[in-house]
Protein backbone atom coordinates (compact mmCIF):
# COMPACT_ATOMS: atom_id res chain seq x y z
CA UNK A 1 0.00 0.00 0.00
CA UNK A 2 2.98 2.51 0.52
CA UNK A 3 3.94 1.89 -2.89
CA UNK A 4 0.83 3.05 -4.20
CA UNK A 5 0.60 6.02 -1.44
CA UNK A 6 4.30 6.59 -3.16
CA UNK A 7 3.14 6.84 -6.45
CA UNK A 8 0.11 8.74 -6.30
CA UNK A 9 1.76 11.40 -4.66
CA UNK A 10 3.52 12.13 -7.69
CA UNK A 11 0.59 15.00 -9.09
CA UNK A 12 1.54 14.20 -12.63
CA UNK A 13 0.71 10.67 -12.18
CA UNK A 14 -2.04 11.21 -9.61
CA UNK A 15 -3.61 13.06 -12.70
CA UNK A 16 -3.13 10.62 -15.15
CA UNK A 17 -6.23 8.76 -16.05
CA UNK A 18 -5.14 4.94 -15.01
CA UNK A 19 -5.78 2.58 -12.73
CA UNK A 20 -4.14 1.96 -9.65
CA UNK A 21 -3.30 -1.25 -11.12
CA UNK A 22 -2.02 0.32 -14.73
CA UNK A 23 0.54 2.59 -11.79
CA UNK A 24 1.40 -0.45 -10.08
CA UNK A 25 2.15 -2.46 -13.40
CA UNK A 26 4.34 0.74 -14.58
CA UNK A 27 6.32 0.94 -12.20
CA UNK A 28 6.99 -2.87 -11.99
CA UNK A 29 8.72 -1.95 -15.73
CA UNK A 30 10.82 0.46 -14.20
CA UNK A 31 12.71 -2.61 -11.74
CA UNK A 32 13.79 -4.02 -15.12
CA UNK A 33 17.11 -4.24 -15.70
CA UNK A 34 16.70 -2.07 -19.29
CA UNK A 35 14.04 0.50 -18.08
CA UNK A 36 16.81 1.36 -15.19
CA UNK A 37 19.62 1.83 -18.02
CA UNK A 38 17.16 4.40 -19.56
CA UNK A 39 16.85 6.68 -16.46
CA UNK A 40 12.86 6.98 -16.91
CA UNK A 41 10.97 7.98 -13.77
CA UNK A 42 7.06 6.31 -13.49
CA UNK A 43 5.91 9.78 -14.95
CA UNK A 44 7.60 9.40 -18.42
CA UNK A 45 5.68 5.67 -18.61
CA UNK A 46 2.19 7.00 -17.95
CA UNK A 47 2.62 9.90 -19.89
CA UNK A 48 4.71 8.74 -22.39
CA UNK A 49 7.02 12.04 -22.33
CA UNK A 50 10.23 10.20 -23.26
CA UNK A 51 10.15 10.04 -27.19
CA UNK A 52 11.41 6.73 -27.45
CA UNK A 53 10.29 2.86 -26.89
CA UNK A 54 9.99 -0.91 -27.39
CA UNK A 55 7.52 -2.13 -29.13
CA UNK A 56 6.98 -5.78 -28.91
CA UNK A 57 4.77 -7.69 -31.09
CA UNK A 58 2.16 -10.83 -30.37
CA UNK A 59 4.86 -13.55 -31.30
CA UNK A 60 5.85 -16.26 -28.66
CA UNK A 61 9.20 -15.04 -28.77
CA UNK A 62 8.91 -11.19 -30.42
CA UNK A 63 12.21 -8.99 -30.84
CA UNK A 64 12.32 -5.88 -29.91
CA UNK A 65 12.21 -2.98 -31.58
CA UNK A 66 13.73 0.23 -30.67
CA UNK A 67 13.57 3.90 -31.63
CA UNK A 68 15.86 6.70 -31.48
CA UNK A 69 15.99 10.25 -32.63
CA UNK A 70 13.46 12.24 -35.33
CA UNK A 71 11.07 13.47 -32.57
CA UNK A 72 10.18 16.83 -32.91
CA UNK A 73 7.37 19.32 -31.38
CA UNK A 74 6.03 19.37 -34.79
CA UNK A 75 6.53 15.66 -36.13
CA UNK A 76 5.89 12.80 -33.60
CA UNK A 77 7.44 9.34 -34.01
CA UNK A 78 4.42 7.20 -35.15
CA UNK A 79 3.48 3.91 -33.00
CA UNK A 80 4.26 0.76 -35.11
CA UNK A 81 1.49 -0.54 -37.12
CA UNK A 82 -0.19 -4.01 -35.98
CA UNK A 83 -1.78 -5.06 -39.24
CA UNK A 84 -1.36 -4.46 -43.24
CA UNK A 85 -4.19 -1.92 -42.56
CA UNK A 86 -3.99 -0.55 -39.70
CA UNK A 87 -3.85 3.38 -39.63
CA UNK A 88 -0.94 2.53 -42.27
CA UNK A 89 -2.27 4.60 -45.13
CA UNK A 90 -1.20 2.03 -47.86
CA UNK A 91 -3.52 2.36 -51.05
CA UNK A 92 -5.58 -0.24 -51.89
CA UNK A 93 -3.65 -0.91 -54.45
CA UNK A 94 -1.21 -1.94 -52.42
CA UNK A 95 -3.20 -3.41 -49.88
CA UNK A 96 -4.06 -5.43 -52.68
CA UNK A 97 -0.64 -6.56 -53.87
CA UNK A 98 0.52 -7.38 -50.17
CA UNK A 99 -2.46 -9.84 -49.84
CA UNK A 100 -1.31 -11.40 -53.44
CA UNK A 101 1.86 -11.96 -52.10
CA UNK A 102 0.79 -13.98 -49.12
CA UNK A 103 2.36 -11.40 -46.43
CA UNK A 104 -0.25 -12.22 -43.75
CA UNK A 105 1.32 -9.98 -40.79
CA UNK A 106 4.03 -7.25 -40.90
CA UNK A 107 7.48 -7.91 -39.61
CA UNK A 108 8.57 -6.09 -36.82
CA UNK A 109 10.99 -3.93 -39.01
CA UNK A 110 7.69 -3.77 -41.30
CA UNK A 111 5.64 -2.57 -38.78
CA UNK A 112 8.18 0.66 -37.39
CA UNK A 113 9.27 1.32 -40.71
CA UNK A 114 6.67 2.19 -42.85
CA UNK A 115 4.66 4.09 -40.55
CA UNK A 116 7.46 6.63 -40.71
CA UNK A 117 8.24 5.80 -44.27
CA UNK A 118 4.65 6.75 -44.62
CA UNK A 119 5.52 10.26 -42.88
CA UNK A 120 8.25 10.95 -45.49
CA UNK A 121 10.74 10.73 -42.89
CA UNK A 122 14.52 9.67 -43.22
CA UNK A 123 14.63 6.24 -41.76
CA UNK A 124 17.71 4.34 -40.83
CA UNK A 125 16.42 0.89 -40.59
CA UNK A 126 19.24 -1.75 -38.54
CA UNK A 127 17.65 -5.41 -38.95
CA UNK A 128 18.83 -8.84 -39.57
CA UNK A 129 19.06 -10.81 -42.86
CA UNK A 130 15.62 -12.14 -44.01
CA UNK A 131 13.80 -9.94 -41.72
CA UNK A 132 11.57 -8.02 -44.57
CA UNK A 133 13.52 -5.00 -44.83
CA UNK A 134 12.68 -4.68 -48.46
CA UNK A 135 9.25 -4.45 -48.32
CA UNK A 136 10.18 -2.31 -45.28
CA UNK A 137 11.09 0.71 -47.86
CA UNK A 138 9.49 -0.36 -50.92
CA UNK A 139 5.79 0.31 -49.58
CA UNK A 140 6.19 4.08 -48.69
CA UNK A 141 8.42 4.34 -51.38
CA UNK A 142 5.81 3.12 -54.11
CA UNK A 143 3.46 5.33 -51.97
CA UNK A 144 5.46 8.53 -52.17
CA UNK A 145 5.68 8.14 -56.23
CA UNK A 146 2.09 7.22 -56.08
CA UNK A 147 0.54 9.98 -54.42
CA UNK A 148 2.96 12.66 -54.33
CA UNK A 149 4.51 12.70 -58.27
CA UNK A 150 2.99 13.07 -61.41
CA UNK A 151 3.15 10.02 -63.75
CA UNK A 152 6.60 8.83 -65.68
CA UNK A 153 5.57 9.87 -69.43
CA UNK A 154 6.49 6.39 -71.04
CA UNK A 155 8.35 7.78 -74.22
CA UNK A 156 11.81 7.71 -75.53
CA UNK A 157 12.85 11.15 -75.66
CA UNK A 158 15.99 13.50 -74.48
CA UNK A 159 14.18 15.00 -71.52
CA UNK A 160 13.17 11.57 -69.70
CA UNK A 161 16.39 10.87 -69.97
CA UNK A 162 18.23 13.86 -68.90
CA UNK A 163 16.05 13.92 -65.76
CA UNK A 164 15.84 10.55 -64.76
CA UNK A 165 13.62 8.45 -62.04
CA UNK A 166 12.21 9.15 -59.06
CA UNK A 167 13.37 6.83 -56.29
CA UNK A 168 16.75 5.18 -56.28
CA UNK A 169 17.89 1.94 -54.67
CA UNK A 170 21.16 1.53 -53.98
CA UNK A 171 22.59 -2.57 -53.31
CA UNK A 172 25.53 -4.22 -52.45
CA UNK A 173 25.78 -6.97 -55.24
CA UNK A 174 23.80 -7.69 -58.33
CA UNK A 175 21.93 -10.76 -56.36
CA UNK A 176 20.40 -8.49 -53.86
CA UNK A 177 19.22 -5.69 -56.63
CA UNK A 178 17.65 -8.16 -58.52
CA UNK A 179 15.63 -9.49 -55.26
CA UNK A 180 14.71 -5.84 -54.67
CA UNK A 181 13.23 -5.59 -58.52
CA UNK A 182 11.44 -8.50 -57.77
CA UNK A 183 10.08 -7.47 -54.58
CA UNK A 184 9.57 -3.88 -56.24
CA UNK A 185 7.27 -5.40 -58.80
CA UNK A 186 5.11 -7.25 -57.44
CA UNK A 187 4.54 -5.09 -54.99
CA UNK A 188 4.22 -2.25 -57.87
CA UNK A 189 1.96 -4.25 -60.54
CA UNK A 190 -1.63 -2.60 -59.95
CA UNK A 191 0.00 0.85 -59.66
CA UNK A 192 1.44 0.92 -63.29
CA UNK A 193 5.00 2.43 -61.80
CA UNK A 194 7.59 0.96 -63.69
CA UNK A 195 10.97 -0.45 -62.56
CA UNK A 196 14.79 -0.59 -64.01
CA UNK A 197 17.41 -2.06 -62.72
CA UNK A 198 20.93 -1.31 -63.57
CA UNK A 199 23.83 -4.18 -62.69
CA UNK A 200 26.40 -5.86 -64.10
CA UNK A 201 26.20 -8.58 -66.43
CA UNK A 202 23.99 -7.51 -68.79
CA UNK A 203 24.27 -4.80 -71.72
CA UNK A 204 24.48 -1.24 -70.15
CA UNK A 205 23.43 0.00 -73.60
CA UNK A 206 19.89 -1.46 -73.00
CA UNK A 207 19.72 -0.65 -69.43
CA UNK A 208 20.48 3.32 -70.67
CA UNK A 209 18.06 3.39 -73.25
CA UNK A 210 15.15 1.44 -70.49
CA UNK A 211 15.62 4.38 -68.82
CA UNK A 212 15.44 6.67 -71.18
CA UNK A 213 12.08 5.76 -72.65
CA UNK A 214 10.76 6.92 -68.27
CA UNK A 215 10.92 4.81 -65.61
CA UNK A 216 10.07 5.49 -61.59
CA UNK A 217 12.35 3.48 -59.77
CA UNK A 218 15.69 2.76 -60.47
CA UNK A 219 17.95 -0.14 -58.56
CA UNK A 220 21.32 -0.44 -58.67
CA UNK A 221 24.42 -1.31 -57.83
CA UNK A 222 26.75 1.56 -57.51
CA UNK A 223 29.32 0.82 -60.07
CA UNK A 224 26.99 -0.13 -62.60
CA UNK A 225 24.68 2.92 -61.88
CA UNK A 226 28.10 5.49 -61.65
CA UNK A 227 29.37 4.11 -65.12
CA UNK A 228 25.62 4.99 -66.55
CA UNK A 229 25.91 8.58 -64.72
CA UNK A 230 29.32 8.91 -66.67
CA UNK A 231 28.27 7.78 -69.94
CA UNK A 232 25.08 10.29 -69.51
CA UNK A 233 22.67 7.16 -69.68
CA UNK A 234 21.17 8.00 -66.22
CA UNK A 235 20.56 11.26 -64.65
CA UNK A 236 18.91 11.91 -61.28
CA UNK A 237 17.91 15.53 -61.69
CA UNK A 238 14.52 14.43 -60.39
CA UNK A 239 15.27 11.53 -57.92
CA UNK A 240 13.46 12.36 -54.64
CA UNK A 241 14.00 8.98 -52.65
CA UNK A 242 16.10 7.68 -51.87
CA UNK A 243 17.51 3.69 -50.19
CA UNK A 244 21.10 2.71 -49.49
CA UNK A 245 20.33 -1.10 -48.63
CA UNK A 246 22.88 -3.10 -46.76
CA UNK A 247 25.18 0.02 -46.59
CA UNK A 248 27.26 -1.54 -44.01
CA UNK A 249 27.58 -4.23 -46.57
CA UNK A 250 28.37 -1.88 -49.32
CA UNK A 251 30.84 0.50 -47.29
CA UNK A 252 32.98 -3.04 -46.69
CA UNK A 253 33.15 -3.98 -50.16
CA UNK A 254 34.96 -1.03 -50.65
CA UNK A 255 31.96 0.88 -52.45
CA UNK A 256 31.66 3.72 -50.00
CA UNK A 257 33.51 6.39 -52.34
CA UNK A 258 31.20 5.48 -55.12
CA UNK A 259 27.94 5.41 -52.54
CA UNK A 260 29.15 9.26 -52.07
CA UNK A 261 29.82 9.81 -55.15
CA UNK A 262 25.92 8.81 -56.58
CA UNK A 263 24.35 11.05 -53.58
CA UNK A 264 26.64 14.04 -54.63
CA UNK A 265 24.80 13.48 -57.98
CA UNK A 266 21.15 14.32 -56.82
CA UNK A 267 20.28 18.22 -56.44
CA UNK A 268 20.43 19.50 -53.03
CA UNK A 269 17.75 21.88 -53.39
CA UNK A 270 15.02 19.36 -52.31
CA UNK A 271 17.14 18.68 -49.09
CA UNK A 272 15.09 19.02 -45.86
CA UNK A 273 15.75 21.39 -43.68
CA UNK A 274 18.26 20.66 -40.86
CA UNK A 275 16.46 22.32 -38.01
CA UNK A 276 13.96 19.74 -37.34
CA UNK A 277 11.37 22.83 -36.21
CA UNK A 278 11.62 24.58 -39.22
CA UNK A 279 8.26 24.90 -41.34
CA UNK A 280 8.42 23.08 -44.48
CA UNK A 281 7.05 24.33 -47.83
CA UNK A 282 3.78 22.16 -48.67
CA UNK A 283 4.22 22.84 -52.23
CA UNK A 284 7.55 21.47 -52.38
CA UNK A 285 8.69 18.15 -52.71
CA UNK A 286 11.33 17.44 -50.41
CA UNK A 287 14.01 14.44 -50.72
CA UNK A 288 13.65 11.26 -48.44
CA UNK A 289 16.81 9.36 -47.73
CA UNK A 290 16.51 5.91 -46.18
CA UNK A 291 19.38 3.18 -45.01
CA UNK A 292 18.86 -0.19 -44.04
CA UNK A 293 21.59 -2.32 -42.84
CA UNK A 294 22.50 -5.16 -40.31
CA UNK A 295 24.80 -3.32 -38.50
CA UNK A 296 25.36 0.38 -37.14
CA UNK A 297 29.47 0.84 -37.99
CA UNK A 298 30.70 4.53 -37.29
CA UNK A 299 31.17 4.76 -41.29
CA UNK A 300 27.48 4.49 -41.86
CA UNK A 301 26.70 6.92 -38.98
CA UNK A 302 28.78 9.44 -40.79
CA UNK A 303 26.98 8.59 -44.11
CA UNK A 304 23.84 9.33 -42.39
CA UNK A 305 24.84 12.43 -40.56
CA UNK A 306 25.56 14.11 -43.76
CA UNK A 307 23.05 12.47 -46.08
CA UNK A 308 20.22 12.33 -43.76
CA UNK A 309 18.15 14.87 -42.43
CA UNK A 310 16.76 14.43 -38.48
CA UNK A 311 16.81 10.46 -38.99
CA UNK A 312 14.63 8.13 -37.09
CA UNK A 313 16.79 5.03 -36.14
CA UNK A 314 15.09 1.83 -35.84
CA UNK A 315 16.74 -1.35 -34.77
CA UNK A 316 15.15 -4.59 -34.34
CA UNK A 317 16.02 -7.56 -31.77
CA UNK A 318 19.66 -8.52 -31.44
CA UNK A 319 20.58 -6.09 -34.37
CA UNK A 320 19.57 -3.45 -31.42
CA UNK A 321 21.27 -4.99 -28.56
CA UNK A 322 24.28 -4.37 -30.65
CA UNK A 323 24.11 -1.21 -31.09
CA UNK A 324 23.98 1.88 -28.30
CA UNK A 325 21.47 3.74 -30.00
CA UNK A 326 18.82 4.35 -26.90
CA UNK A 327 19.23 6.01 -24.05
CA UNK A 328 15.28 6.07 -22.95
CA UNK A 329 12.67 3.60 -23.65
CA UNK A 330 9.28 2.32 -22.67
CA UNK A 331 8.23 -1.36 -23.12
CA UNK A 332 4.91 -2.89 -23.81
CA UNK A 333 3.42 -6.02 -22.31
CA UNK A 334 0.49 -7.76 -24.15
CA UNK A 335 -1.54 -6.70 -20.99
CA UNK A 336 -4.48 -4.99 -20.73
CA UNK A 337 -4.13 -2.70 -18.36
CA UNK A 338 -0.27 -2.51 -19.90
CA UNK A 339 -1.70 -1.80 -23.51
CA UNK A 340 -3.66 1.55 -22.33
CA UNK A 341 0.11 2.54 -20.83
CA UNK A 342 1.57 3.08 -24.56
CA UNK A 343 -1.85 3.76 -26.39
CA UNK A 344 -1.49 6.90 -23.98
CA UNK A 345 1.71 7.48 -25.13
CA UNK A 346 1.19 7.58 -28.80
CA UNK A 347 -1.08 10.78 -28.36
Amino acid sequence: MKRERDMNQNPLVASLPFCRRAKKLAAKYLREPNLKKGGLDLGDILAGSAMEYIYQSKAEDPPYIWYKGGGSKKMKILPPMRTWADECRLAPELLRAVERAGYKEPSPIQTAAIPLGLQQRDVIGIAETGSGKKAAFVLPMLTYISTRLPPMPRSSNEENQREGPYAMVLAPTRDIALQIEDETVKFAKFLGIKVVSLVGGRSIEEQGFKIGQGCEVVIATPGRLTDCLERRYADLNQCNYVVLYEVDRMIDMGFGPLVVGVLDAIPSSNLKPENEDEELDEKKIYRTTCMFSTTMPPAVEQLGKKYLRNPVVVAIGTAAKATDLVTQHVQERQDKCGSNILDFARH
